[in-house]
């Protein structure tokens, strides 16, 4: 039992936790761009496949990059309920990088041609992020600091359990409030 939920909650969480990022970038890159490419939104069903299709390189080779990146620095092999300042340094490093690059790719490939311009590629990588950090944040202080005991504190570990394929049990008389800090 011991392995089956050491396995469920140590190798799954990173894949849940790279989906949701590469959803964040998503919708990072469709919301940026497409006001970028458009004067209002009426003018969506305007578009032309062509620039449908730049939006999806755009969100291909961004999140290619980006989850490259995060990888080379380890950003998925940390655990994020214990996580601290320095792996939340270590993602926006990691994020500066592929910013880096992911300019450099969008300036070179043909197939990206027309370029977006530098401060829409640098704000399109500081919002994805800006939301990462804050979902890693909200994470670990649901962890924390919710009180499992009440309403409100059932139905977090159960979004918890759902969504972030962890297994807080809600039984376990381990809040942090009886703990001593060390």
């Amino acid at each position: 039992m011991k392995q089956i939920r050491k396995h469920r909650s140590y190798f799954p969480i990173r894949w849940m936790l790279l989906f949701y990022d590469t959803f964040i970038f998503a919708v990072v890159v469709l919301f940026a761009l497409v006001l970028y490419f458009t004067d209002s939104f009426r003018a969506v069903s305007n578009f032309t496949s062509d620039k449908w299709l730049l939006i999806l390189y755009h969100f291909l080779i961004g999140n290619t990059i980006l989850v490259i990146s995060r990888f080379f620095f380890r950003v998925y092999g940390q655990i994020w309920r214990y996580g601290g300042v320095q792996s939340y340094i270590r993602l926006m490093v990691a994020d500066a990088v592929g910013l880096v690059l992911y300019y450099i790719a969008q300036r070179f490939l043909p197939f990206m041609q027309p370029n977006i311009t530098g401060w829409l590629v640098i704000s399109i990588i500081l919002v994805d992020t800006l939301v990462a950090l804050a979902v890693r944040m909200m994470y670990r202080l649901a962890y924390k600091r919710i009180n499992r005991h009440s309403k409100f504190g059932h139905f977090v570990v159960k979004l918890v359990n759902t969504f972030g394929r962890s297994d807080w049990t809600i039984d376990d008389n381990s809040d942090p409030i009886d703990k001593i800090r060390i």
